[in-house]
């Protein structure tokens, strides 16, 4: 009896812990109040992004791509749900993004 009970508190837990995914290839993503420099093909300012349920303020990444629909203002912390779409290899830069993000 023990042993189901512990059983079903792991099952609970694992179904109430939050994920990142609130869809078919759609995220939820955090963007950090500040632009912080980065360098891509050149010296530029880059959004720092987080893809988990709740921020980390230790887990910040650079992100160099654009988000279709969203317009970055400084100061705030964002929590956006984004879509990712796998773009055609061929149609890609060579210094671009292989995947295209846009607001939902």
């Amino acid at each position: 009896m023990k042993t189901l009970a512990i059983f079903s508190l792991a099952i609970l837990l694992v179904q109430c812990s939050g994920s990142n995914q609130a869809g078919p290839d759609e995220y939820i993503y955090w963007v950090n109040s500040l632009k912080v420099p980065c360098t891509g093909v050149s010296p530029t300012h880059c959004m720092q992004v987080q893809t988990a349920e709740l921020p980390d303020p230790t887990q910040w990444k650079l992100f160099y791509s654009p988000i279709s629909g969203f317009e970055f203002e400084a100061g705030y912390i964002y929590k956006l749900l984004v879509k990712e779409q796998k773009l055609d290899p061929s149609e890609v830069p060579a210094d671009g993004s292989s995947i295209s993000y846009t607001l939902l």
